[in-house]
């Protein structure tokens, strides 16, 4: 009974194919960001706290109001609150200091370099690079994959039908394929007259991938 069954267990057991090949597609694809993110510090200072509570919302409204009519709609723009901390001379205390910070997604890459320059002139300074970033690179980086693994198969194909097999399916993958959510633009310069001028908006994203495929190889 006992080899009766080992029999029918050895017979449900696949027969691993002992004749492969392991092939490395790689694939790069560019495109276009079609968002920006800058961050900026809009920085406030009076003699005591009801005063600087005003003068800082006058001066968010005023940097608002600048934004928008460059081209930045309002739900993208992030307000966050720093909160009020005193301003020191010595060991007295001069005034308060109100600091907000502000992350502006400008949708309109066509628009970037008016927004920027609206901030600036509204008062605020930038804080940290601008990064860019393309909402559909999940799609691009789908389409990359699929890019390398052609390039992975008409590799092993061409090496295989040369030696006179048959290149079957193949049993394994590993993707190599990164996340391109964003890309540091880096800062910008501000001039004393005019608005500000960067190249950002004809900058490219890359996303590369690199499959290596374990193929099948059968009898021609």
């Amino acid at each position: 009974m006992l080899s009766t069954l080992l029999i029918f267990a050895l017979a449900a057991t696949p027969n691993p194919n002992p004749r492969s090949i392991t092939m490395v597609g790689d694939a790069k694809l560019t495109f276009r960001p079609n968002q920006a993110l800058a961050t900026f510090l809009l920085t406030t200072t009076y003699r005591d706290v009801a005063g600087v509570r005003k003068a800082g919302d006058d001066k968010l409204a005023k940097l608002l109001r600048a934004c928008r009519e460059a081209g930045v709609e309002p739900r993208n723009i992030v307000i966050n609150e720093a909160g009020l901390s005193p301003e020191y001379r010595g060991n007295e205390v001069i005034g308060q200091v109100l600091n907000r910070s502000l992350l502006l997604t400008i949708t309109d890459m066509a628009k970037l370099d008016d927004a920027l320059t609206a901030a600036v002139r509204a008062g605020a300074t930038q804080s940290g690079p601008v990064y860019l970033q393309n909402t559909e690179h999940r799609v691009y980086e789908t389409k990359v994959r699929v890019l390398a693994a052609a390039s992975a198969r008409e590799r092993a194909r061409g090496v295989i039908e040369a030696l006179g097999a048959k290149l079957g399916l193949p049993s394994s993958v590993n993707d190599l394929t990164p996340v391109v959510e964003n890309l540091p633009a880096g800062t910008f310069n501000v001039p004393p007259e005019g608005p500000v001028v960067t190249s950002f908006a004809n900058r490219e994203l890359t996303v590369t991938s690199q499959l290596t495929v374990v193929f099948d190889v059968e009898s021609p």
